[in-house]
C-alpha cells in the first residue's frame, strides 16, 4: 500500500481516536471533524466518486450531533445492541419469546429495587440473593473523582498534589503479601516521593522498606493486571506520561511500559501520613530509526528497557490507560509496535 493510501486511512483512525472518547473537547471535536473530511476528499480522489457511499456523507455531520447531544457516549448504538445480546442469552421455550424476555427483565428490575422495598426483619434473609443483581447495575463512581483522576493522568505533573493519596476509586484485592525493598530500591522510592512532594522535606524521613505487594487491582470499572499474573505481561502494559529518556520521571509525551507488580506503602510527617498505590514498571526504550508505522501507532524495543530510576515507582492515579501491541522483526531487531487504548473509566 502506498503513502497515499495509507495516510488517507490514517486520518479516518484518528478521526475515530478523537471521536471515540467518554470525554470529548471542542479541540477533539474540530480536528475529528477536519480528518473526516479530509478521508472523504482523499477516498473520491484516489478511488473515484462511484466508492462514495452515504455512511461517508453522514460522517460530515457528526460534529453537529455531537455539539448538539454530547459525546457519542451518550447516543450511540453500542449499549443498546449490547443490551439485546444479554436478552438473547435468556432461555426460552421458543414459544412467545417477547412476553417470556419481558417477564425476566421485570423480574430482573424488580430484584434490583428490592433492597429500598424490604421491611428490615427480612433484609437478612434475602439481601444476598439480589446482591448480585444489584451489583451489575449499582455504579458507584462520582464525577467529580472522575474529573480529578483524568486530569492526574494526562496533565503537567502537579507537586504536592492530594490525589496522589485518593484511594476513592482504586479497588485493592484482599490478597497481598508483605515484602521488603532493598537499599537500592528505597533510595528510588525516596526520589519518585521528592518528585509527588517537593515542598516536604523527605531527604531525612524515614521510609519504611515494607510494602503489600499485590498482583493486580481496580480503577474504577478498569482491571489492571500484572507480571505476576501472567509472565506474557499481555495483560499488564500500560501508558503514562511519566518516564524521561534516562529513566527519570518527566511528564512528556506517553511512554509504554510493562507492570511488574502494584504495591501499597506509606510514609509518616509528623502526625499525618501519607498512604500511596504505586505499580513498579519497567519502561520500553524508544526505537530511533524510522520505520512505516504511522500514528497513532508508536514504535519501541521488544526487549531493551529504560534504565531503572525514580519511573520505576508510578502512583496509579497517573496512568493514562492500557495498550495493545504486536512484535516485529526489522534488520534482526525485535521491535514492539503500539497502541493505546481509550480508558474505561471517566464519564
Amino acid at each position: 500500500m502506498g503513502d497515499e493510501h495509507i495516510n488517507c486511512w490514517q486520518n479516518f483512525v484518528l478521526a475515530c481516536r478523537h471521536l471515540c472518547k467518554p470525554c470529548i473537547t471542542k479541540t477533539d471535536l474540530v480536528i475529528a471533524d477536519r480528518k473526516l473530511l479530509d478521508f472523504c476528499k482523499k477516498v473520491e480522489f484516489l478511488y473515484g466518486k462511484t466508492v462514495i457511499t452515504p455512511n461517508m456523507h453522514l460522517h460530515l455531520h457528526i460534529r453537529e450531533c455531537v455539539e448538539n447531544y454530547g459525546s457519542v457516549y451518550g447516543f450511540w448504538l453500542f449499549s443498546f445492541e449490547r443490551y439485546n445480546g444479554l436478552l438473547g442469552s435468556f432461555h426460552t421455550n421458543n414459544r412467545e419469546v417477547e412476553v417470556q424476555l419481558m417477564r425476566r427483565f421485570l423480574t430482573m428490575s424488580a430484584l434490583d429495587d428490592l433492597q429500598y422495598q424490604m421491611p428490615l426483619d427480612f433484609q437478612e434473609l434475602f439481601y444476598s440473593i439480589c446482591s448480585e443483581v444489584r451489583q451489575t447495575n449499582l455504579v458507584d463512581v462520582e464525577t467529580t473523582k472522575s474529573l480529578s483522576w483524568s486530569k492526574a493522568t494526562g496533565a503537567p505533573l502537579v507537586p504536592n498534589c492530594s490525589i496522589w493519596t485518593d484511594f476513592s476509586m482504586i479497588e485493592l484485592p484482599s490478597r497481598y503479601r508483605l515484602c521488603c525493598f532493598d537499599s537500592g530500591e528505597v533510595l528510588q522510592l525516596r526520589s519518585t516521593y521528592c518528585k509527588l512532594y517537593p515542598s516536604l522535606d523527605l531527604h531525612s524521613v524515614y521510609l519504611n522498606s515494607t510494602y503489600k505487594k499485590y498482583s493486580s487491582l481496580c480503577v474504577g470499572d478498569e482491571r489492571l493486571s500484572s507480571g505476576i499474573e501472567s509472565r506474557l505481561y499481555k495483560h499488564a502494559r500500560v501508558m503514562a506520561s511519566w518516564v524521561g529518556d534516562e529513566g527519570e520521571i518527566s511528564a512528556g509525551n506517553s511512554k509504554p511500559g510493562r507492570v511488574k507488580f502494584y504495591f501499597e506503602h506509606s510514609f509518616d510527617i509528623g502526625k499525618k501520613q501519607y498512604r500511596h498505590c504505586f505499580a513498579c514498571v519497567q519502561w520500553f526504550k524508544e526505537f530511533q530509526d524510522n520505520t512505516p508505522f504511522r500514528n497513532p501507532l508508536s514504535v519501541f524495543h521488544a526487549k531493551v528497557f529504560k534504565l531503572p530510576g525514580a519511573a520505576t515507582f508510578i502512583p496509579v492515579q497517573r496512568i493514562q490507560s492500557r495498550f495493545i501491541a504486536i512484535n516485529k522483526k526489522h534488520q534482526n531487531i525485535d521491535l514492539l509496535i503500539v497502541c493505546p487504548l481509550l480508558p474505561k473509566t471517566f464519564i
